[in-house]
């Protein structure tokens, strides 16, 4: 999915953003605007990270490998 929102995202040079931005709090705008100010490689980096520690976090969770559950 990561790369797919990069990928759609390529012809408008900006990231897929909330529609309602004016409902964010001033941090989420805050990282809303550092996310628009890298490169696409880094957002795809961002968001495989963001991932990845989603991942970890649910293998805590369920106390093992999530891909056995």
């Amino acid at each position: 999915m990561p790369d797919q929102m990069v990928k759609q995202d390529k012809g408008r040079g900006r990231p897929p953003v909330p529609a309602q931005i004016d409902e964010l709090s001033n941090d989420e705008k805050a990282l809303v605007a550092l996310f628009r100010a890298v490169s696409a490689e880094d957002r795809l980096n961002i968001l495989r990270y963001a991932e990845a520690t989603h991942d970890i976090q649910a293998i805590f969770r369920t106390g093992g490998d999530k891909r056995n559950h």
